[in-house]
């Protein structure tokens, strides 16, 4: 109890010679100065136990604090700046706004109530205001990571992720290693399809957070992106050795590594695990049909397949395979109705094209084959992080 007693003090004692900034407390010097200094002291402490609340995600526990805040001393600013913070978490725009007028009116702009702005902006679906409110906060100063990230996601959001990159790189000095911007920085880097530099920042993501589960997934994907395959297995070897539960990117990436890898047997270890751990989920299935279509298992790759439709009738890429596994079985017939589907559904499919001109070469139907050959040259090409029939397209 006497610890305690003492911890209060301390507490008081070292708020009271810090001051309170922005509240100008004056020195106690008659009664009802101590009473106002003390009162003012009490908010001071609730606030700064209302923000650590707020920073742990226990919003009921600041919305308490804040109340006392406020009932002590209704004409605290970074109080009623603390209660836009609050309605922002709740997606209350108004009661944010309202919040935010009372901060400006008692304790003028800031840095924290320009970045506020800025996210009401940005809320509001108006990005350029966004920007701007966060680059006046930028300019009271050095901008602080949230200021900086915000002002990085709105130019990506407004199409210039290049700015963004180089606003990053202006800052890399203030904030070295920090985690937010290395991992803004590998997202933004990933969109502008520069996978080995997206590595990079996750990387130090990872060197920084060993323990951070996502922070190790982002980086092993990011190297299996990249082509750095022996370095994706090594990473995600590592987190299922340690027993975590892993997400199904994390899987996707490891078995797409071990396939490229020429590792096929580990690929299928890898898929039907995920498949054992996520029963209804259509993905995993699917990968399982592309490494029995690999092994040339057409029955497996067709049964898969059909497995996937029956959780997902629209998944138009286990239709495709499912066409693929029916023209190397001989079922043509089968095998132009999915493909039919496919071309009904996404008129421009390059593979789907190309797959259904070899059915109707099989078939005989050389003329009519030449059309769908044609328009496969024509055609977009395919998604690259889909399962890719060329690699199963191996001579019999």
């Amino acid at each position: 109890m006497r610890s305690a007693i003492a911890l209060m003090a301390t507490v008081f004692v070292a708020v009271w010679l810090a001051g309170c900034g922005d509240l100008k407390l004056a020195p106690p010097d008659n009664k009802e100065a101590a009473r106002q200094h003390w009162v003012q002291v009490r908010a001071r402490m609730k606030l700064q136990l209302a923000r650590e609340h707020l920073r742990t995600g226990r919003l009921a526990e600041a919305e308490t604090q804040l109340r006392d805040i406020l009932s002590l001393d209704p004409k605290c600013g970074p109080g009623h700046v603390l209660a836009a913070r609050l309605a922002l978490e709740k997606g209350d725009l108004a009661a944010a706004r309202s919040a935010l007028g009372s901060a400006i009116e008692l304790g003028g702009e800031s840095e924290e109530t320009d970045y506020l702005l800025g996210v009401l902006a940005e809320w509001s679906g108006d990005l350029t205001g966004a920007l701007g409110h966060f680059r006046r906060a930028s300019q009271r100063g050095s901008p602080s990571v949230e200021c900086l990230v915000a002002e990085c996601e709105v130019l990506v959001a407004l199409g210039r992720p290049d700015e963004a990159l180089d606003l990053i790189e202006k800052h890399r000095g203030d904030f070295p290693g920090n985690q937010a911007i290395c991992t803004l920085e590998g997202d933004i880097r990933t969109l502008r399809g520069q996978y080995a530099e997206a590595a990079d920042a996750y990387r130090r993501v990872a060197l920084a957070a060993p323990a951070d589960v996502q922070a190790q997934i982002q980086f092993g994907a990011a190297l299996a992106r990249c082509g750095r395959y022996d370095e994706a297995i090594v990473v995600f070897t590592r987190l299922r050795d340690d027993r975590r539960a892993l997400p199904w990117t994390a899987y996707h990436s490891l078995g797409r590594a071990y396939l490229e890898k020429g590792n096929v047997v580990a690929a299928a270890e890898v898929f039907g695990e995920a498949a054992r751990l996520n029963p209804n989920q259509a993905e995993p299935e699917l990968w399982l049909a592309h490494v029995a279509a690999v092994q040339g298992d057409w029955a497996s790759a067709r049964q898969r397949a059909s497995r996937v439709l029956q959780m997902d009738s629209r998944h138009d890429d286990a239709r495709l395979l499912l066409g693929y596994a029916c023209l190397r079985s001989g079922d043509l017939d089968r095998a132009r109705q999915a493909l039919e589907v496919v071309l009904r559904n996404s008129p421009r499919d390059r593979g789907a094209h190309y797959l259904m001109g070899q059915v109707l070469e099989s078939a005989g139907l050389g003329n009519e084959a030449a059309v769908h050959y044609r328009q496969a040259d024509q055609a977009a090409a395919p998604d690259p992080a889909g399962p890719s029939l060329a690699a199963t397209d191996q001579p019999e």
